[in-house]
């Protein structure tokens, strides 16, 4: 323990020290000598030094180095190097690098008969990348992030929540930047381990502090790697190892850099059908490197549906005694299109510098938190951005800072902040009450009923939130309300308490209703379609959890509630009012006063942000264990004993190409006998509206005991299936199919049998549903097939809508 803060120490106080030496800035320019013309991320280095940066998309550059004499170079593929030498003893600008195009003879390429050339020399470079491979095997570097975004629509201030954008309808002029997000951070990697420690960052006003985190490290992108994941999705690398079957490589020119002559080689995917990068890379004609891309992808490998363009370009240079080619820069330039509604673009930029590769870094280092943002990381002030090096910024990029930051600083009243389009009105940072939206819901219980709620959160140095609501429903003639509060606790916000107290009206088993209240009313006024049971309870609950380790968290609650059945007491409709609604059964009348015991395993890593700690999804295999065990005892004032425990296990797996799988594997199994309202539900959905990870042919609540198991899996087949077909007009289709199997299991036991009001089917032995559906990137709604594979009789084919919109 104490090498490692040793350690952390060392490093802190080296980058410190680093930074404050570097008090001496060189700006100036990447021209064409011929035409005059900016050179965009042209690189400019220190020769004899692991120093360097490269130019933004004006040309202009600036470097930041102690006191004294360098030669520095200015490099650009198919240039002639410029070399000027300088003696800093204070600021010096106006320094202009003109670069002359080079003319550089073909050199003799040996080929097989009837050989494109070009694939002798992709052969030559996947072999040159093994051996890069064997002979890396850790590095350290600095890396400075800059991503701004654009839109050409209005835009407005942003909250808590993120960047707003006010839509003014479809708007053809130039865009403009909506936001910008800089950090300067640190680099370790070490095999297959990671970590990136964000050292300083600074963001235009309307962008909340915790979105900046992506650092160059995690940005940039391998392009030695088998798969490259770019914006639009994963596509096979340029050296992948097949990457000659894949791709169609042609020899376009031979260019030079630093006087070495490299070949500039065009490549597409040989069927235009097929998703892959389209650009030119360029490879070294003496050692066979890589030593830069410029690349987009084609509409085939546009996962999404909304890519206008994509451009990524990013340089290599050699470093270490091995010589061995790094990434020095990578820029990124993207546009959407959504639908013609709304235009976006992406535009990021990324210098890394002072490698240090093959250095001793110890184990310790890399944890479960691949990113950590330094504590004082938001606190660095004016000097600090000063002093460190970074890309110029362009006068678009300095005149967007200071309109944004006015633009968020303006005070705004409670009005400008109203939406009707919420369900909630902030009235500032920190508090909010029912909106429109919010402020009505209808049920067969309670009839027409209003609400109204007011909230707090992020206060007490963003660690305590609460909410308090009220309703009356004009049919039963209630009064319900609620009381919430939750303190955080820990340097990262990692345990809290929190507690309730209330006076409601709830759905029985309310973990398989999937519906928002807005929804259901909407169905049930319209459609006259509710299947739900409502019950009163009126109680108080209280929990506490905290981390004791990275990947498991452990919880401590308590409960007592009184519940009592209800009744229907209307039959309004707006399209059926001469139909009657179906009664609303009832639930066991009793108290019931429990403890619960639980516990959260989660392996994936995270990110350290200051004051939270954000687990990351990035994995190739994710998995999350979430576990209880409830009991109620007449010692401590319940009406009656209970035992259960709860199981839930829950993931992703990445796998072949862009496809991937969901999976859910949860449980109920109770010890002693239960009263309906603590018994589980198979999770159904209502007639033809679906949601993912549940049973399509079953209604809700239809199955449900003391004792189920249910399996759910979603495979993500993407485009891919439809590529293998080779039939034409399926390929260019842009469908994405997706593929589900769902199995379940469902017993009563005979005490919870002998005082329940009523009984649902069983599935005593393994229950199986299948199905598949056909989407669209562009329409957030998929079609969904669903049969019954046994218990055969009702329902047993459906079809149905998938959305996330409800």
């Amino acid at each position: 323990m104490k090498e490692r803060i040793v350690f952390f120490i060392a490093v802190f106080l080296g980058i410190q020290s680093g930074i404050l030496a570097q008090n001496s800035l060189i700006t100036g320019k990447v021209t064409d000598r011929r035409t005059k013309d900016a050179l965009s991320f042209a690189t400019v280095r220190v020769v004899g030094s692991t120093k360097g940066t490269t130019t933004n998309s004006l040309g202009d550059f600036e470097l930041r180095l102690k006191p004294g004499t360098y030669h520095l170079v200015a490099s650009f593929m198919g240039y002639q190097s410029d070399t000027q030498t300088v003696v800093l003893s204070d600021k010096k600008t106006g320094l202009t690098f003109s670069l002359t195009p080079s003319s550089v003879a073909l050199p003799a390429v040996t080929i097989k008969p009837g050989e494109n050339p070009a694939i002798h020399i992709i052969k030559q470079a996947i072999a040159r990348k093994h051996l890069r491979n064997e002979k890396l095997q850790a590095y350290i570097f600095q890396a400075y992030t800059k991503l701004s975004f654009k839109t050409s629509e209005k835009v407005v201030t942003g909250n808590s929540s993120g960047v707003g954008i006010l839509y003014d309808g479809p708007d053809t002029a130039k865009q403009k930047i909506a936001g910008i997000f800089e950090n300067q951070s640190t680099g370790y990697r070490k095999g297959t381990k990671s970590k990136d420690i964000i050292i300083a960052r600074k963001q235009t006003a309307n962008i909340p502090s915790y979105v900046n985190t992506l650092t160059g490290g995690r940005l940039v992108q391998d392009f030695y790697a088998d798969e490259v994941n770019l914006f639009a999705g994963t596509v096979p690398g340029p050296l992948s190892n097949n990457s000659f079957k894949y791709y169609y490589f042609r020899i376009t020119d031979t260019v030079a850099i630093d006087n070495h002559s490299v070949y500039k080689i065009s490549m597409t995917p040989d069927d235009t059908l097929d998703a892959g990068l389209m650009g030119y890379i360029y490879i070294t004609a003496d050692t066979y490197d890589l030593a830069k891309v410029a690349v987009g992808v084609n509409k085939a490998a546009d996962a999404s549906g909304f890519l206008d363009s994509l451009l990524v370009v990013q340089s290599f240079f050699p470093y270490g005694v091995d010589n061995i080619y790094m990434p020095v820069d990578y820029h990124m330039g993207a546009r959407l299109n959504l639908m013609g509604l709304l235009k976006v673009g992406f535009d990021l930029n990324t210098v890394l510098f002072d490698y240090n590769v093959n250095p001793e870094i110890s184990d310790d280092l890399f944890t479960k938190a691949v990113i950590t943002v330094n504590t004082d990381a938001d606190s660095k002030d004016s000097t600090h951005w000063a002093a460190m090096q970074k890309i110029s910024a362009t006068e678009e990029e300095t005149v967007a800072y200071h309109q944004l930051d006015s633009i968020a600083h303006q005070k705004k009243t409670a009005w400008e902040r109203f939406s009707g389009l919420s369900s909630r009105w902030n009235l500032n940072d920190n508090f909010s009450v029912s909106s429109l939206l919010g402020m009505y819901h209808f049920n067969r219980v309670e009839g027409h009923s209003v609400d109204f709620s007011f909230a707090g959160y992020n206060l007490l140095d963003d660690r305590a939130h609460f909410n308090t609501g009220y309703s009356y429903g004009f049919a039963d003639q209630k009064w319900k309300g609620n009381f919430d509060a939750k303190y955080m606790l820990g340097d990262y916000r990692t345990a809290y308490v929190k507690g309730s107290i209330f006076r409601s009206i709830r759905p029985l088993m309310s973990d398989a209703t999937l519906l928002g209240d807005l929804t259901n009313t909407i169905l049930v006024l319209l459609r006259k379609y509710e299947d739900n049971t409502f019950y009163y309870s009126d109680g108080f609950h209280v929990k506490t959890q905290a981390e004791v380790f990275p990947v498991l968290a452990l919880s401590l609650a308590y409960s007592s509630t009184t519940d009592r059945s209800a009744k229907k007491n209307t039959d309004v409709s707006i399209l059926k009012p001469h139909e009657a609604y179906n009664a609303n059964g009832g639930i066991n009348d009793l108290r019931i006063n429990e403890v619960t015991l639980g516990f959260t395993f989660d392996t994936r890593d995270y990110l350290e942000d200051g004051k939270y700690r954000r687990r990351l999804g990035d994995e190739s295999i994710t998995c999350i264990v979430n576990g209880a065990f409830h009991f109620a005892d007449k010692s401590f004032g319940s009406e009656i004993n209970t035992k259960r425990a709860d199981l839930q296990i829950s993931g992703a797996v990445q796998s072949l190409g862009s496809t991937s799988f969901d999976y859910e594997l949860s449980g109920s199994y109770a010890f002693t006998g239960l009263p309906i309202q603590s018994m589980t539900a198979l999770t159904g959905n209502i007639q033809s509206l679906y949601s993912g990870m549940t049973f399509r042919t079953l209604d809700f609540n239809e199955i449900y005991g003391d004792r189920t198991a249910q399996l759910h899996i979603q495979y993500y087949f993407e485009n891919e299936l439809f590529r293998l077909s080779n039939i034409s007009f399926l390929k260019a289709s842009n469908l994405r199919l997706t593929g589900f199997l769902n199995a379940g299991l469902s017993s009563v036991s005979s005490d919870t049998r002998n005082i329940s009001p009523r009984i649902s089917a069983e599935f005593l032995h393994p229950f199986y549903e299948a199905g598949f559906g056909i989407s669209h990137p562009k329409i957030p709604i998929s079609l969904e097939f669903a049969w019954k594979l046994n218990y055969r009789g009702n329902n047993d084919y459906t079809i149905g809508l998938a959305t996330s919109l409800h």
